[in-house]
C-alpha cells in the first residue's frame, strides 16, 4: 500500500512539474499592470520588472525599470489591477475591443489592439527607426540591433510610450 502511495505521489508531482515547465515556454513571467479606465478601456503593460505606481499632483505616474514614466491623469483611472504570469503580451483577438496590451523585455517591444494598424519607433532625436504593420492588431518591435538608450513607441491608437533599453 506505502509502495502505491508513493508511487501515485510521484506522479502527481511529475505531472505538475511538467505542467509549470510547459507554463514557462509560453513566456517569461512579467508582472502586468492593468490600469482600468473609467470610461470602460482596459489598458496592460507586461513588464519583466515589479512596477512601482505613486501619484504626483492630478496624475498617476507608472515607473519601471524598461520604460520611462508613464503618466495617466487621476480622472481618468478607476482602479489599477496586478498580477504575475508567465506571458509576453496578450493577443488582440483576446482584447475587449478598446483594451491596449504593451509588453517589453528589453530587447522587444510586443502590442495589441484590436485598433492596432501600424506603429513606430523613433530615437529620442525624433529619427523614425522602424515602422510596423501590424496582423490582425499585433505588431512586434525587435530592439535588439539598437544601441542602449531611450526609444519613442508610437502606436496608430495609443499614446506615445518611452522605453529604456539597457
Amino acid at each position: 500500500m506505502k509502495k502505491i502511495i508513493l508511487t501515485l505521489c510521484v506522479v502527481l508531482l511529475s505531472m505538475a512539474a511538467g505542467h509549470m515547465a510547459q507554463a514557462q515556454d509560453s513566456g517569461e513571467l512579467v508582472t502586468i499592470v492593468k490600469i482600468n479606465k473609467t470610461d470602460g478601456r482596459v489598458v496592460r503593460y507586461g513588464l519583466p520588472s515589479v512596477p512601482e505606481v505613486t501619484f504626483s499632483g492630478d496624475n498617476l505616474v507608472v515607473t519601471a525599470a524598461e520604460m520611462e514614466d508613464l503618466e495617466i491623469p487621476r480622472v481618468e483611472v478607476s482602479h489599477i489591477d496586478f498580477e504575475k504570469n508567465w506571458q509576453s503580451a496578450l493577443d488582440a483577438a483576446s482584447l475587449g475591443e478598446d483594451d491596449f496590451s504593451f509588453s517589453f523585455d528589453g530587447e522587444e517591444v510586443v502590442l495589441a489592439s484590436r485598433k492596432l494598424t501600424r506603429v513606430e519607433l523613433f530615437d529620442i532625436a525624433g529619427h523614425r527607426l522602424m515602422s510596423v504593420g501590424a496582423v490582425e492588431g499585433n505588431a512586434t518591435l525587435s530592439l535588439g540591433s539598437l544601441a542602449s538608450g531611450v526609444y519613442v513607441v508610437v502606436p496608430d491608437c495609443h499614446p506615445a510610450v518611452k522605453v529604456v533599453k539597457r
